[in-house]
């Protein structure tokens, strides 16, 4: 995948006044940044997201995490736009082999970014790509507990619907096509070799 162009958007924070985050595709480079999230994650966190104990990040799993085609497997990373180095949130959407019309799609944003709105962003910025790509319908596995994204769905995405409910899981498909498209996502997918654009997303408050 191209290196496309950062842009930036503003949300209210509960560290700072105003918090700039930039959001971009993600690169190989970025393993050093999911490996230092670890620091300020905590295991409930990582838990909803792979559904599991705290991972452990080894080069294979970094690699499959950060070297996407972007077509496939499409992951958009967020940092704080003045630090960099510090990394926000990651979204992603994987095709899946048998039903290429079809992906399934995660999100994480670390603790000290969670109810900012930042989950939210990125789910919209994930059904864009998915559109562009060809993907009709996203499905999200899901915790019964996990209230967070519970409330990012049904905001993002109201015409998902339970398809398959297991003890520790719950299956949600969703038919994008439904969703309305948002301007505010079309310039990230633009030529990487144009200037970056800001983007300003408000203050929304839920994730």
């Amino acid at each position: 995948m191209g290196d496309h162009e950062a842009h930036t958007f503003d949300m209210v924070s509960k560290l700072e006044p105003r918090l700039a985050v930039s959001i971009r595709p993600i690169r190989p480079a970025d393993r050093t940044l999911i490996t230092s999230a670890v620091r300020y994650t905590s295991d409930r966190t990582y838990q909803r997201r792979f559904h599991g104990p705290r991972p452990r990040f080894s080069p294979r799993v970094l690699s499959y995490l950060t070297e996407v085609d972007g077509e496939n497997h499409f992951a958009l990373i967020a940092t704080e736009r003045d630090r960099p180095d510090r990394l926000v949130a990651v979204a992603r959407f994987v095709r899946y082999r048998d039903r290429p019309t079809q992906a399934e799609f995660a999100i994480t944003v670390h603790d000290p970014y969670q109810g900012q709105g930042i989950g939210s962003r990125l789910l919209e910025l994930l059904v864009e790509a998915a559109r562009e790509r060809g993907i009709p319908r996203l499905r999200g596995l899901i915790q019964p507990d996990n209230d967070p994204m519970m409330r990012l769905l049904r905001r993002v995405l109201p015409q998902a619907r339970l398809e398959d409910h297991y003890d520790q899981e719950c299956t949600y498909s969703a038919d994008i096509t439904l969703a309305p498209p948002r301007a505010v996502t079309s310039a990230l997918f633009a030529d990487h070799r144009r200037e970056p654009v800001a983007i300003c997303a408000g203050s929304a408050r839920s994730r």
